[in-house]
């Protein structure tokens, strides 16, 4: 998939968006509803915890027991 065809897909505003999530530039990182988005539009191939590995633990606590410090289950 291009990074035009992701932008499409998931709404975003710009190519350069997605570029800037993708390098990290500036630390920018995309927001939840973006992060659902993609995971989504890739069939899982790019994970929400993959794209906020800092804090989707705290967005998604369903996911938070695949979190080592979040004190979840495991």
């Amino acid at each position: 998939m291009s990074v035009s065809e992701l932008r499409q897909a998931i709404c975003a505003k710009s190519d350069a968006q997605i570029r800037q999530w993708r390098f990290g530039y500036d630390d920018r990182v995309p927001g939840p509803a973006y992060c659902v988005r993609i995971e989504r539009v890739t069939g899982g191939l790019v994970r929400r915890q993959d794209l906020r590995p800092d804090d989707y633990f705290e967005i998604w606590p369903d996911l938070s027991a695949q979190h080592p410090q979040s004190g979840g289950m495991q």
